[in-house]
């Protein structure tokens, strides 16, 4: 751990040395603290990293965590879709028991814990602004050729007859090529095609 804004650097006594760790969160003074392990075991501190306490209760790899700014609300996601919540600081856990079952690669929370944002492979995005107590799916679904951020908005199928709609208007008042173009674009427009298939790259 580093006390001066990472200029040197403490090995931690008292915890494993063997665990590939997965993530680490901090609340916003570094008081309060939790890391994840591929060997399912979560610690956490609240001590700025001094000492340190585990938390195992899963078979599977933890794989990301969040805390809040306040550090009182602390929670770890595996990749088989278990979600922990503390609410004490780490002093206690519990599994979030209405978290849809993915693939999850990363957890993250707001400064108050209250809004979560799960995301998955090649899977949803998922919000809950009430703790993690519901869920609900954004309309983003990642990509599964690669794992570098890119991800696609699912389509809007409503649309594409408004594409067909608008070539065949132009089409029908003999327009030219180029007003034929103009036409259709304006009624993918106006029915909100041009928010579909919108490709993004991270």
């Amino acid at each position: 751990m580093s006390t001066d804004y990472g200029m040197s650097w403490t090995q931690i006594t008292g915890i494993s040395t063997t665990n590939t760790w997965t993530s680490v969160a901090s609340d916003s003074t570094g008081k309060n603290l939790v890391a994840t392990t591929d060997a399912t075991v979560v610690y956490f501190s609240n001590n700025y990293g001094s000492t340190w306490s585990s938390y195992s209760i899963i078979s599977s790899a933890w794989v990301s965590s969040a805390v809040s700014s306040t550090g009182l609300n602390m929670y770890v996601v595996s990749s088989t879709g278990v979600v922990y919540a503390s609410f004490n600081s780490g002093s206690t856990w519990a599994k979030l028991s209405n978290v849809p079952v993915w693939n999850y690669k990363a957890i993250a929370c707001d400064s108050t814990g209250q809004y979560l944002t799960l995301v998955a492979y090649s899977g949803p995005v998922l919000k809950s602004s009430d703790s993690g107590t519901t869920w609900y799916a954004q309309n983003i679904v990642f990509s599964t050729t690669n794992d570098f951020g890119e991800f696609y908005y699912s389509w809007n199928w409503g649309s594409l007859s408004g594409l067909a709609m608008g070539i065949i208007i132009a089409l029908g008042v003999g327009s030219c090529v180029c007003c034929c173009c103009v036409i259709a674009l304006i009624a993918v427009c106006f029915c909100g095609a041009c928010r579909a298939g919108v490709k993004i790259v991270g």
